[in-house]
């Protein structure tokens, strides 16, 4: 009995099949870019989120830590007024203090406070050379070229980057609104502060942070 052999002539990928191949190739690494350049692009947006998020609580620390400072618990010392005003009659600041501010009083761009040193080598936000206990210091919060800075008589300090449309906003004691016009700096019991951070670069973020402060030192 003789066995028959068949043999089966193999044959290589078409043109189309090549084709096809290719095509599907290139349409599963387009997949593949297309989820990646997704993820690169959400991780950059929280990246710019948490940028922001964290730049404005550490500049609304900032302004808590300074905001309760400002201010006498009583009105019979050097200087009379926690939030520095215009004052026709009289001296705001002791004899020895010339202050030179962009701004001459507070209002709605600037925060300008005063108190005293609680202890000796004590640091302000500017980092003017340390303080001994009980000295006046004297400071302006403001803008300056897009930076929330802490000024202060001899050295001012940039805190934090792309702030912008800083607003600051006072209370009187007695009065039920706030306003950037000021009566009298004596009388004011609290501040709302409102400011924008921004990213610098695409993809653009920005947020409005608002708190008000009530200054300790004057509520009572």
């Amino acid at each position: 009995m003789s066995r028959k052999l068949t043999l089966v002539k193999q044959r290589g990928l078409t043109l189309v099949e090549l084709m096809i191949g290719l095509v599907l190739s290139l349409m599963l690494m387009a997949g593949v870019l297309a989820i990646f350049s997704s993820t690169k692009q959400t991780y950059t947006l929280q990246e710019s989120v948490s940028r922001v998020q964290e730049d404005g609580y550490a500049a609304l620390e900032l302004l808590r830590q300074q905001i309760v400072l400002a201010g006498y618990p009583e009105d019979t010392l050097v200087l009379k007024s926690g939030v520095i005003g215009t004052n026709p009659s009289g001296g705001t600041y002791p004899a020895a203090i010339t202050p030179a501010f962009t701004v001459s009083a507070s209002d709605g761009s600037s925060f300008i406070y005063q108190f005293l040193a609680p202890y000796d080598d004590f640091m302000n936000c500017a980092g003017d050379a340390p303080f001994s206990e009980g000295d006046v210091v004297v400071l302006r919060i403001g803008l300056a070229s897009g930076w929330l800075v802490c000024e202060g008589l001899t050295t001012s300090t940039q805190v934090i980057d792309n702030v912008s449309k800083l607003q600051f906003a006072y209370r009187e004691n007695g009065q039920n609104s706030y306003t950037t016009s000021i009566d009298d700096a004596r009388n004011v019991i609290a501040v709302r502060v409102s400011f924008d951070v921004s990213t610098p670069t695409a993809p653009k973020v920005s947020r409005t942070f608002t708190a008000t402060f009530s200054m300790r030192n004057q509520v009572h």
